[in-house]
């Protein structure tokens, strides 16, 4: 999922021999507090969040890995949205990165 779409406060998001991308950057938060269970199987999950978005990782690997990073100054703020993540990740990986929004162009022609 990328682009401008409704997140529920709860998700779940399963990958099995393939991969997944999950882009929170334009996306209307219903709460402070969102929670995914993120599980992947010989696969892999790329999670993309804004610079404020705190990342909570209470998930585990299995001849696998789990990359969270430290996230931006940002997203220490302690009334930023934040991201709980949990699941399983077997032979494969999951990341969750921060990155800038983008910027979007405008499509107007002015004369």
């Amino acid at each position: 999922r990328k682009g401008q779409w409704h997140v529920e406060p709860t998700m779940t998001a399963v990958t099995v021999f393939g991969g997944a991308s999950i882009d929170f950057r334009e996306v209307q938060l219903p709460a402070q507090e969102i929670r995914l269970h993120a599980s992947s199987m010989f696969g892999g999950m790329e999670i993309i969040v804004p610079p404020e978005m705190r990342v909570v990782d209470s998930g585990f690997a299995l001849f696998g890995g789990r990359d969270i990073g430290s996230g931006s100054a940002e997203a220490h703020d302690p009334n930023a949205p934040v991201l709980r993540l949990s699941g399983i990740t077997l032979f494969g990986g999951l990341s969750a990165k921060h990155k800038a929004r983008k910027a979007h162009k405008n499509k107007d022609i002015g004369y």
